[in-house]
């Protein structure tokens, strides 16, 4: 199955589902960062736990409606990370609990 988008890093081969973060890695700039991010929204507190070294479990304190939760994950990694809000972007999964995400 072949995937693409309008990010210009989102042509890529998905053999199966496991193998999606490693095929992606493989084809994207050295100089980003993906982490697979697991959601849970409505969260009493916002929070970041790493699961492994690749991925992250984010406590999101927002609804996941209308994109809120998603503009709260920003937020939250934005902190975590100290980075700009605006350097980080959600390359899959925008209406999926399991996102990739992308730092700088």
């Amino acid at each position: 199955m072949k995937s693409s988008g309008n990010h210009p890093y989102h042509s890529f081969e998905l053999k199966q589902k496991e193998s999606f973060s490693l095929e992606l890695l493989r084809t994207y700039p050295e100089n980003f960062l993906l982490i697979k991010v697991s959601v849970k929204a409505n969260a009493k507190q916002p929070r970041v736990e790493a699961l492994d070294e690749s991925t992250l479990i984010v406590y999101v304190d927002e609804l996941a409606v209308e994109g809120r939760a998603n503009k709260r994950l920003l937020e939250i990694l934005s902190d975590h990370y100290n980075v700009p809000k605006s350097q980080i972007s959600i390359v899959r999964g925008a209406k999926s609990a399991e996102k990739i995400v992308e730092l700088p």
